[in-house]
């Protein structure tokens, strides 16, 4: 087994985000992490994040911090991972990447007890940092495991970094919470610690000497003279102590903020400790409190503050008063509330950057949830209504007064920019129930309050700004682009008889005086140097100048223009004769005719590339003929008009186009030159063109877009030129990560298109569709789906589709939470009068092991709720399936099991059910009786026309009976606790919360589960599907996604000659008799949630979809022969050798972190291929004597496998000609052929 891994959709959630100058002086930005990847984004003048570039590390990201050396104007990015190794990155701006210029091996590979990497402090002045990990232990053999150690960070004679040996400072059996540099100026560094020693705790096996330690704030000091670090000074702090804030010296006291349970406290060397309470929240739980999670320091013209947040996702204002080296006073005020935030960041420009790895700040509109990611100030919180706390809060009898507030809407920030979010995805099922001939995923996300159910489409998000009705459907669309100003001046519309011109401006108006001849159709109109207008109808063309004046040509008698192209200073028409004649601008800006040709043949279509810089020509001509054939002319003085290259075409060409495509950015940004032909039957072609010869690659790619003839457009999207081609719907085709790229966009079909820019839209298309003329611009070129959602009351758990109707079933439950009822009430008894649960959160209940639950019926299509039911009594349910029961007939029962009074650890329930429901009415579940169970039922599937049902560590199997379900066979010997299931025929697949997946046969002469095989290495599976009667693929918590096989040869029917007993009360280590192998696997970094064995194409290959809880969505698909196996292989291996990871770790070592990479190809690394330098590119070509483009086009290909989109059934419900149709799977099929007799 074979397969070729590809991600999708890239992780969104968030872990880690450093603030600073990377490219330039001037420009603020951020470095993110998510999970193995990297990105930098740089916000805009109007507060939008903009994604610069985005690589994966193969590596976990442990710690990042940014430094800066003294006299730089740039900030270096410092990276502590797995890979038991420092790295130093600096972002090169030409190439549009991070480069790694040092890293420095501490330890060993891994995430260890014993290993640095965990924390990072830097001296504020860039002269060094520490690394630490979680523990300073001793080892049994006496020696001090290495886990806090200080590097001097310097520069050499070439001003390039470096770094120094490491020196320790260690102190045995202690645990680092938190570290952070202090700000001490030019005196030797020094960095503060939060640590915990456990040495006696370990000692003392009742348990009281651990209770009984205490949390110490130490401060170490290196000493740049002596080259060497000691433990200059320790304070005892709160135990509830769990960060540290660097208070700034230069212009402030120095030292730091300790954060604990309810307090924040200043501690300084040789100064008292000065604290204040944090506010406190009302109607909070008594035995609740309020701990900080993150902070970030504003510091600018004097002003100087923190914001924090708690867990809440209440922020509060911190001061501090002071003079010289002393504080006198410590003031903490309420400022806003937001969703809690993995990291803040204030930016020079007033905006602050919130991350959360919980929650979506994409799919709802802005205007109704304030939960976005980046926010302006609108206010400092000084003129706040609310109530601070400070020092004088101590009273002298000891007593405490806590300032308390309500959560309000938001006072004094305000949202800008919002970025989209899956994280966690807890399921996603790909099915399509909108009848549009593509799957939807269906993806379960967020968390509690900030829970949705998402529905993804693969395609562009657009967003529509305008839409005017036209009187009747037009036949041609151009924009003409002021030269001065850049923006378009005037919008041409072409009816069969007419042509009406609109100016563009605050307001669009038909004007008349434009000097357009308007009583006739326009073929085509354009914009030439010197600021002046052309049009082109069948009986001529004009040049209309800027001072009213116009230069006509006119065709010979009895001919006519039939297609015409023009750039800045060319212009080339065809006549119904088939002749061709071919214009320039002389010096005086007006055209002048150079050249003719016949080629005997109708012509259908020509194009012209536009000019490049300090150009007067461009050098080719592109024509389709009549007689199936696109050609290709030379406009060069010397050869004008003779033809250079030729392809032959399985049909009519209906349009094409011939321009330039940025592929790359920076220094390795290249341009291409493109010949894309779209032809009658609905196929697009794109062939790569020389451009010093002229002639045609070998490497061509098709792509059948639907039955209709295929026309192209020159739009700009992302600041670089593409080509948006409309067909049954609308496609663009674009680079991304130097790999040309189409894709679909999200919306209704499209005639006609042109690029449309003006004051409020930079890169809009203006289009027509039917009678209506639209503004339409692309949302994010970087997104593949196109999100729509609708909130959800509680954290989901399952999704499952009822058959035969567009109707999703969804489980959402929650730990610790009121239910929808209690909420309502607790809102009415206390008068609450602001309630927002998407930002504040809901109320917690004080008493604990509290669940709230429900069971949701939504419209697939209209995204409607269409009945909801709570579950009363501290029930919760955790497991649903559709199952139609033999004894019933066709009938589907929608049943659900659920737990009475739970509590997690440990694990035990009051009562477990299993409810069965019949689905009334297409929109109702009712009732039909209940079964009471001893153990939480995890899982359920169909089985055999029967339930099966994991119940603890039991697998039972029931019927339907009349008042309750009917038991009629159990297996008591699974391993743990069942927490998947699926079934195939006579067998059972159960994945285990610890002990791998467990391969059950069902007996019917003895009416026996008996388990014949397992999985050879312990495993918590957490997600799981069949791929046939001996495969399945799982994903487990130690993020692995793996494929299991047992051998076909392997008995089922295992004898037992010691009586049917044994079977059914097998031991807990009698193990199964048989073990299956591991056919595939990889490390993916993220807990896999959901696989899905599935087509995400009609008509193509089955492959496996996976979620990880990230938000990461990929997918396994087998490779299709044996030659692009082998090809890929090495691709692999090479890109493996000469592109190392950023953070020091090997490739393959990352991806077999569990256990060895096995049966799959790394498709994220085969595809940075076309990101490499063009001589290591042809090095890797020349060794598997393939040419670069056609390793490209491969990749190309097998992503298409998975992410091309073909609307059929929107196209024959619309009355298409069934006759064409049929021709256009005969092409489909023809070349589907032609590929295999190649391949062989």
């Amino acid at each position: 087994m074979h397969l070729y891994n590809l991600t999708l959709h890239k992780a969104s959630s968030v872990q880690r985000v450093i603030y600073g100058n990377f490219s330039s002086a001037k420009v603020e930005e951020f470095v993110i992490s998510r999970g193995n990847i990297i990105e930098l984004w740089r916000p805009d003048d109007n507060g939008n994040i903009n994604v610069i570039c985005s690589f994966e590390v193969y590596g976990l990201i442990r710690a990042l911090k940014p430094f800066r050396l003294s006299g730089n104007n740039t900030d270096f990015v410092l990276i502590g991972s797995d890979s038991g190794r420092i790295v130093v990155l600096k972002y090169d701006t030409e190439k549009n990447t991070f480069e790694k210029i040092h890293q420095e091996t501490f330890g060993k590979v891994g995430v260890i007890r014993g290993l640095p990497g965990q924390y990072l402090a830097v001296d504020p002045n860039g002269r060094a940092f520490m690394i630490s990990g979680f523990l300073f232990h001793v080892s049994s053999l006496g020696a001090i495991e290495k886990q806090n150690l200080v590097y001097v960070l310097n520069r050499d004679s070439r001003g390039n970094v470096t770094i120094s040996s490491p020196l320790e400072a260690h102190k045995s059996q202690t645990i680092v919470l938190t570290t952070e540099g202090l700000d001490v100026g030019y005196d030797n560094p020094m960095f503060a610690c939060l640590e915990l020693n456990y040495g006696e705790a370990d000692e003392d096996s009742t348990g009281e000497a651990a209770q009984q330690t205490e949390k110490v704030l130490t401060y170490y000091q290196l000493d740049l003279g002596l080259n060497h670090v000691i433990r200059k000074w320790s304070k005892t702090v709160e135990r509830s102590a769990n960060l540290l804030a660097r208070v700034p010296g230069d212009s402030g006291p120095g030292g730091v903020l300790v954060f604990a349970e309810n307090w924040v406290m200043y501690c300084n060397e040789n100064h008292p400790e000065i604290r204040a309470p944090i506010p406190r929240r009302e109607f909070l739980p008594e035995n609740r409190g309020t701990m900080i999670i993150t902070a970030a320091l504003f510091q600018r013209e004097g002003n100087l503050f923190y914001l924090v947040q708690s867990e809440y996702g209440d922020l509060y204002k911190i001061t501090l008063s002071f003079d010289s080296s002393h504080v006198h006073d410590l003031v903490v005020k309420y400022f806003d509330t937001i969703p809690a935030a993995t990291t803040l960041h204030i930016t020079k420009k007033g905006f602050l950057l919130a991350t959360s790895e919980v929650g979506d700040q994409y799919a709802l509109p802005l205007a109704l949830l304030t939960g976005s990611c980046f926010y302006q100030f609108i206010a400092l919180g000084d003129d706040d209504s609310a109530q601070a706390s400070f020092l004088g809060s101590l009273q002298p009898d000891g007593s405490v007064q806590v300032p308390v507030f309500s959560p309000r809407a938001l006072t004094n920030l305000r949202p800008v920019d919002t970025l989209p979010s899956l994280s966690p995805l807890v399921k996603i099922h790909a099915e399509d129930l909108r009848g549009d001939g593509t799957p939807q995923l269906f993806a379960l996300c967020g968390r509690s309050s900030r829970s949705q159910l998402k529905v993804l489409q693969q395609g562009l998000a657009i967003s529509l700004l305008s839409q005017n009705p036209l009187p009747y459907a037009p036949s041609g669309l151009w924009t003409l682009r002021d030269a001065r100003t850049g923006q378009h001046r005037f919008m041409v519309i072409s009816f069969n008889n007419a042509t009406i011109v609109l100016a563009v401006g605050k307001s669009v108006e038909q004007v008349m005086d434009t000097g357009f001849k308007l009583d006739e159709s326009t073929l085509a109109t354009g914009v030439l140097e010197g600021n002046s207008f052309l049009q082109v109808y069948p009986g001529g063309f004009r040049q209309i100048f800027e001072d009213g004046h116009t230069k006509v040509w006119e065709p010979p008698s009895r001919r006519s223009i039939t297609a015409a192209a023009m750039n800045l200073r060319q212009i080339v028409v065809a006549l119904s004769n088939g002749e061709v004649l071919y214009f320039e601008l002389d010096e005086r800006l007006e055209w002048v005719e150079r050249e003719s040709m016949n080629h005997r043949e109708e012509v259908i279509c020509l194009d012209l590339p536009a000019l490049a810089p300090n150009s007067l020509r461009a050098p080719f001509l592109a024509v389709g003929y009549g007689d199936r054939s696109c050609r290709v002319y030379s406009l060069a003085p010397n050869s004008l008009l003779e033809e250079l290259s030729m392809q032959a075409l399985n049909a009519m060409p209906s349009n094409l186009t011939l321009d330039t495509m940025r592929m790359g950015s920076g220094s390795l940004a290249r341009e291409t030159l493109l010949l894309t032909v779209g032809m009658e039957n609905g196929i697009l072609m794109r062939v790569e063109v020389d451009p010093v010869s002229g002639k045609l690659s070998n490497a061509r790619s098709t792509r059948f877009l639907g039955p209709r003839p295929v026309r192209l457009f020159k739009i700009l999207a992302g600041g670089n030129p593409c080509v948006l081609a409309l067909s049954v719907k609308p496609w663009l085709c674009y680079c991304a990560n130097n790999t040309l790229t189409l894709t679909s966009l999200v919306s209704d079909p499209l005639d006609l298109a042109a690029p449309f820019c003006n004051e409020d839209c930079s890169e809009g298309i203006v289009c027509v569709a039917g009678t209506n003329l639209n503004i339409i611009r692309i949302d994010d070129l970087t997104q593949p789906f196109t999100a729509t959602s609708i909130p959800l009351s509680y954290t989901p758990r399952e999704l499952v589709v009822y058959p035969g109707q567009p109707r999703l079933l969804l489980l959402e439950t929650d730990h610790n939470a009121y239910s929808e009822l209690e909420k309502q009430s607790f809102y009415q008894q206390h008068n609450v009068s602001y309630v927002n649960e998407y930002d504040c959160g809901a109320p917690i209940p004080a008493e604990p092991d509290k669940w709230a639950s429900c069971i949701r019926v939504v419209d697939a299509i209209s995204l409607q709720t269409l009945e909801r039911l709570e579950l009363a009594d501290n029930e919760a349910a955790f497991s649903m399936c559709v199952c139609r029961f033999a004894s019933k007939g066709d009938e589907p029962f929608v049943v659900i099991g659920t737990a009475k009074n739970l509590k997690i650890h440990p694990r035990s329930c009051s009562q477990g059910f299993i409810s069965v429901f019949r689905f009334v009415e297409g929109h109702s579940l009712q009732l039909l009786h209940r079964t009471e169970v001893d153990e939480v039922p995890a899982a359920l599937c169909e089985f055999d026309g029967k339930l099966a049902a994991g119940i603890g560590r039991s697998v039972r199997v029931y019927d339907l009976g009349k008042k309750k379900l009917l038991r009629k066979c159990e297996n008591k010997a699974m391993p743990h606790f069942v927490t998947k299931l699926r079934a195939m025929g006579e067998r059972l697949y159960a994945g285990d919360l610890t002990d791998n997946v467990s391969f059950v046969k069902f007996r019917k002469g003895t009416n026996q589960l008996v388990e014949f095989a397992d999985g050879g290495i312990p495993r918590s599976i957490t997600a799981l599907d069949v791929l046939d009667y001996n495969t399945v693929v799982c994903g487990d918590k130690g993020g692995n996604l793996f494929v299991e096989r047992v051998d076909p040869k392997v008995d089922d029917d295992i004898a037992n000659p010691t009586g049917s007993r044994s079977l059914w009360n097998s031991g807990l280590l009698s193990a199964a008799p048989n073990k299956a192998e591991q056919a595939a696997s990889i490390y993916l970094g993220e807990i896999v949630t959901s696989v899905q064995k599935t087509v995400l194409i009609p008509g193509g290959d089955e492959v496996v979809l996976y979620g990880t809880i990230f938000g990461t969505i990929g997918a396994l698909l087998p490779m299709p022969s044996r030659d692009d196996l082998h090809h890929l292989m090495h691709i692999e291996m090479y890109i493996r050798k000469q592109e190392p990871s950023l953070v020091g770790r090997d490739i393959l070592s990352w991806r077999s972190a569990y256990t060895p990479m096995k049966g799959i190809i790394d498709g994220n690394l085969c595809e940075t291929f076309s990101m490499l330098p063009q001589i290591k590119q042809e090095e890797i070509a020349n060794a598997l004597v393939l040419s670069v483009s056609s390793i490209v086009k491969k990749m190309e290909d097998l992503r298409s496998r998975v992410m091309w989109t073909v609307c059929w059934s929107r196209s024959i419900g619309k009355g298409v000609n069934r006759r064409f149709l049929f021709h256009a799977m005969e092409i489909v099929l023809f070349s589907m052929c032609y590929s295999i007799g190649k391949r062989d």
